[in-house]
């Protein structure tokens, strides 16, 4: 995916899919699902924040979505309310069938005349994985905020201009 489209840089800004960042993230924590993965510009890079989680941890995960470099790994122990999958059931989102950031952006883009995006999330909401895609106008005064199931592409919200 190239980013250039929705920022003002000199250079095309190439990222790896969100596939990949899966696959990176579950070669490092195999027994676990991904709770939230979150693309985002930190104002040095492009990178992915994954939360996962499993029976008894929870993991924070980031990588640059550009070099594949692995920046933070890291696991801590659930409450004991959570433990034994109790939050593994109820957060981990669907992985399977995505559609791509692309095709979500592109998606969100045809309801958002005048706004770029410039966060984009995979979440649960519900019994749905939703993108949860957040724009903001030329001057980055407003945002508004759009979620997309993330299987089929469908709208499921929009939080108009703040």
């Amino acid at each position: 995916m190239i980013i250039t489209d929705y920022f003002n840089f000199d250079a095309p800004v190439e990222i790896i899919s969100v596939y990949d960042a899966i696959d990176i993230y579950m070669s490092q924590n195999p027994d676990s699902d991904i709770e939230t993965l979150e693309l985002e510009f930190d104002g040095a890079r492009f990178k992915f924040e994954i939360l996962g989680v499993g029976d008894d941890m929870r993991y924070c995960f980031d990588i640059n979505a550009a070099t594949k470099t692995v920046l933070k790994n890291e696991s801590s122990p659930l409450k004991t309310k959570y433990q034994g999958g109790v939050r593994r059931e109820r957060k981990k989102v669907n992985v399977t069938d995505l559609i791509s950031i692309e095709e979500a952006t592109k998606i969100g883009t045809s309801h958002t005349q005048g706004f770029r995006p410039f966060e984009w999330k995979l979440e649960r909401k519900g019994d749905l994985t939703v993108w949860e895609i957040e724009y903001t106008d030329g001057q980055g005064d407003k945002e508004m905020e759009l979620k997309i199931n993330a299987q089929n592409g469908n709208m499921v919200e929009i939080e108009f201009p703040r």
